[in-house]
């Protein structure tokens, strides 16, 4: 029980935590990687949190589905996104992923 508390409050410190993290480089890296590699257009972004590499794929012009676990999270992410950024939950997911 407590474990799944902390789990929920913690959609409110995300991108606190991960502020120092440089998204843009990452995105550009996946960008990269993908016109490399792939002719695809589209991306699930597993385990996305708050959704701050999609936001920046989909200025790349990506369209991104994201899904995590914590809807919490989630729900940070549909806040602050794009209305063309889709949005998934796992239901019933195991707790140890």
């Amino acid at each position: 029980m407590m474990r799944e508390m902390l789990y929920k409050d913690f959609a409110k410190y995300y991108d606190l935590v991960y502020s120092n993290k440089n998204y843009q480089k990452e995105a550009n890296f996946i960008d990269e990687i993908l016109k490399k590699h792939t002719n695809g257009e589209s991306i699930l972004d597993i385990a996305c949190g708050t959704g701050n590499h999609a936001k920046l794929l989909v200025k790349k012009g990506y369209k991104i589905m994201g899904i995590d676990k914590n809807k919490e999270v989630l729900s940070v992410f549909f806040f602050q996104s794009f209305s063309f950024i889709w949005i998934s939950i796992f239901r019933n997911c195991p707790n140890k992923i």
